[in-house]
């Protein structure tokens, strides 16, 4: 079951998106999932994130690559929401 939802805006944020987005994955809490939302970013920060996810196989669940994301909150009980420039530590 899912304890935590993390909620990432991706919005022109390629210099900082590879960084937040290993800093996520690397995350030693496995009931946890990533919400990567594309707000219609002009640069490559997208394509940036498929190449660092594609790192971290045992971490992907549901990729929806739609160009409009339908927002839903999981049944999990905590959730938060961090911009692309923050570093998350590896200890949620």
């Amino acid at each position: 079951m899912i304890k935590v939802s993390v909620i990432i805006p991706v919005y022109n944020v390629e210099k900082y998106i590879e960084h937040c987005a290993r800093s996520l994955m690397e995350q030693t809490l496995m009931d946890i999932e990533y919400i990567f939302v594309d707000d219609c970013t002009p640069d490559h920060s997208m394509e940036i994130l498929q190449r660092v996810l594609t790192d971290y196989p045992e971490r992907l669940g549901n990729t929806d690559n739609s160009s409009h994301t339908e927002f839903r909150f999981s049944s999990c009980k905590k959730y938060g929401i961090t911009d692309s420039p923050r570093r998350v530590y590896h200890t949620l």
